[in-house]
């Protein structure tokens, strides 16, 4: 394990990190012909793979809570009788959350989609050999993984910070803090734990306001041959395609054949 010193954290990563991608995907057969890693955008996993990823919710107020405030409020000005400070609360609480909480859930919606534009993931795993993603990912036998140099990945790709995975109960839930760091961990970095098999480690990759991606071909990053440590497939994996990646690969990488 080496130290890797990002937007002042110190955590530690495993010298090598691991991608599992199909053969079917153009994308993922460019990762291996190419050099290439594609950073996705937040939003293609809120719309494909769970609401929640990239996309804290925002911890909101209860009833219970807005209609105390008010209550303490209205009783404080000693101008109502005590039925008339709770009839009050309860009109003023109503029209905070139809007129303020509503139309904020939209704009704060709209504004996260519009931000996450500007960053760009990379999902990685901390095992070649991880059964419970080969079964997951696996497309009729087809699915390959390919293992990255952690340092020189980071580097190369000009990437901007990597954590691994907190797994957590229920949703992520931004609790609106001032601090940037704090409020980045929640949205990047924690995902519900029902994704827990995939022991997941994710780098993050920031543009700036000017220089958002246009288009998916923005989004790549070409590394070098060193940064690409090997290539697995399941023996189950069909002749064709592995007389493919083969040829692919010709001498840069050792091709590992697993019985999983």
């Amino acid at each position: 394990m080496e130290e890797t010193r990002l937007f002042e954290r110190t955590i530690k990563v495993p010298v090598n990190l691991y991608k599992y991608r199909h053969w079917s995907n153009v994308l993922c057969k460019e990762a291996l012909t190419h050099n290439e890693v594609f950073f996705n955008s937040p939003n293609y996993f809120i719309r494909n793979i769970d609401e929640w990823d990239c996309n804290a919710q925002f911890k909101e107020p209860s009833y219970e809570e807005v209609y105390s405030w008010y209550c303490d409020i209205i009783a404080s000005k000693n101008m109502y009788p005590y039925f008339e400070v709770q009839l009050l609360a309860e009109q003023c609480t109503y029209s905070f959350f139809r007129k303020v909480l509503d139309p904020s859930r939209q704009r704060r919606k709209e504004m996260n989609m519009q931000r996450n534009e500007s960053y760009g993931i990379l999902c990685l795993t901390e095992s070649p050999c991880n059964k419970d993603i080969w079964d997951y990912y696996c497309n009729d036998g087809v699915t390959f993984c390919m293992g990255y140099d952690t340092e020189k990945l980071l580097h190369e790709s000009e990437c901007h910070q990597i954590e691994k995975i907190e797994y957590i109960e229920g949703v992520p839930q931004d609790s609106n803090s001032e601090e940037f760091v704090d409020s980045f961990h929640v949205n990047f970095f924690q995902k519900n734990e029902r994704f827990t098999y995939e022991q997941e480690y994710r780098m993050v990759k920031i543009w700036p306001s000017l220089s958002i991606p246009e288009n998916d071909s923005k989004r790549i990053a070409v590394i070098g041959d060193d940064c690409i440590t090997g290539v697995y497939v399941r023996r189950s994996i069909p002749d064709k395609d592995l007389n493919e990646i083969i040829e692919c690969v010709k001498d840069r990488w050792e091709i590992k054949i697993l019985d999983i």
